[in-house]
């Protein structure tokens, strides 16, 4: 008992330490991103939260080591209002752009300061409020919030929003869709209602037993959802669609099912046109403001990761999905990058979006009883049907990742009908026109 208590213990540590190292990396990101703009003139960033000045400190001294400049964020040993002590944590890294005198950051809730922090030389000032980019707006929501219910950042430095309901609705091709967070440096987006139950991959019964692939570089949602399948024509040598229909907003085939509990594929008709209770496709306003963009396809197992990772490790999930696993046992070559417009959700995705302080079963087993606070404390969850993802068993042909109506991440056949919620990155140039992001007063975009 004491040696898995203590486990426990440093598992909760680590987990900590990658938190403050996660919220360094996103301050670290945001001056890049400046410094970068188009609209940037040089100058400090200034990021003012005065409910937590009493928070832990910390602070940016320069240094010197192999002949290379490096900064060292310290957080030092501090007494709070409430007399409690944040411990001392230290990481480093170097460059030679970035200069601050101090980044305020609360252990205990995750909120961040950041304090006089000037890039080269230049006297003038940058604020996060001069920015009516949606991305500035959603970072000037985190530093004035903090790590709070609704907003925060994870261990790769990425924000994101969670909660049972978050202000992050958008309008975005005249529809209401979400703000998932800023992903690897791009605002995220997902279509709040799924446009359809579609088949994830078809095949001909001669492979896996007409299952499909699980391979979202060659799979027909893949192909549907995505530009350059116009004229390709995508048959399971029983029936023939077309290609590129939701990019288009084109008319034809699909396979899929018009029910929510179909378990085979059938061809339905698929109008895009939004007209007459038709599903919507892309328009041009709303494919100007995609950015075509690097996607994960890092396959995983359920034994040791879905059935094994909790909230605590979440990050396993993350590198998983980042990583270089695939299937490997049949002649279909499999990809771990893809570069492409529209995707779909990540498992990580899914599970970083609760914020149940009550959550403590691993991602595969979200459906039981016990574990009813993770769902029900999550946003992306959709309580009337199953949604796909687009991560992959590793130890599987066929299986496809999913989030299933029970809450639970679980694994289904690709061939199978789910529902599908299309994914986006927007240009960093994406303005916002109005709207606060509640439900109601959605951000409203301008290109």
């Amino acid at each position: 008992t004491p040696i898995i208590l203590n486990i426990i213990s440093e598992s909760r540590d680590k987990s900590n330490q990658r938190s403050v190292e996660g919220l360094e990396h996103a301050i670290e990101t945001t001056v890049g991103l400046i410094m970068l703009d188009d609209n940037y003139s040089g100058g400090d960033i200034i990021c003012k939260n005065e409910k937590y000045m009493s928070s832990a400190e910390l602070t940016l001294t320069k240094g010197n080591k192999d002949g290379k400049e490096t900064y060292c964020w310290e957080l030092q040993n501090k007494s709070t209002d409430e007399g409690k002590t944040v411990p001392s944590k230290q990481v480093t890294y170097s460059g030679n752009r970035v200069v601050a005198s101090t980044i305020q950051v609360s252990m205990e809730t995750g909120d961040i300061e950041v304090g006089n922090a000037q890039v080269g030389s230049s006297s003038k000032r940058y604020t996060t409020a001069d920015s009516d980019t949606l991305y500035g707006t959603i970072l000037k929501e985190l530093l004035e919030a903090g790590n709070d219910d609704n907003i925060f950042v994870d261990d790769y430095g990425n924000i994101r929003y969670r909660g049972a309901n978050p202000n992050n609705y958008v309008t975005f091709n005249d529809e209401t869709w979400r703000i998932i967070g800023i992903i690897d440096g791009k605002v995220k987006l997902i279509r709040d209602k799924s446009i359809g139950n579609l088949s994830w991959d078809i095949s001909d019964s001669s492979i896996n037993s007409g299952n499909g692939i699980n391979e979202w570089s060659q799979a027909y949602l893949m192909k549907l959802l995505n530009p350059g399948y116009e004229n390709e024509i995508l048959t399971n040598g029983e029936a023939k669609t077309s290609g590129s229909l939701y990019w288009n907003n084109a008319s034809g085939n699909c396979y899929g099912s018009n029910t929510n509990n179909s378990h085979s594929k059938s061809i339905i008709e698929c109008n895009f046109d939004g007209q007459n209770g038709h599903q919507k496709g892309l328009s041009e306003e709303a494919k100007s403001m995609i950015e075509k963009s690097t996607w994960y396809l890092g396959a995983y197992d359920y034994t040791n990761i879905v059935d094994k990772v909790t909230l605590l490790d979440i990050y396993k999930l993350m590198d998983a999905e980042r990583g270089t696993e695939v299937y490997k046992e049949d002649n279909i070559t499999r990809t771990t990058i893809w570069n492409g417009y529209v995707g779909l959700l990540y498992p990580s995705d899914y599970t970083q979006a609760t914020n149940s302080t009550n959550c403590n079963g691993a991602v595969g087993q979200w459906n039981s009883t016990d574990n009813s606070d993770c769902r029900t404390n999550d946003w992306l969850y959709k309580k009337d049907y199953f949604q796909w993802t687009m991560s992959s068993r590793s130890d599987n042909a066929y299986l496809v990742w999913d989030v299933g109506y029970s809450g639970r991440v679980v694994d289904w056949d690709a061939y199978h009908a789910g529902g599908v919620h299309p994914v986006v990155n927007l240009k960093s140039s994406i303005k916002v026109k109005s709207g606060d992001g509640k439900s109601g007063s959605a951000y409203q975009l301008a290109d």
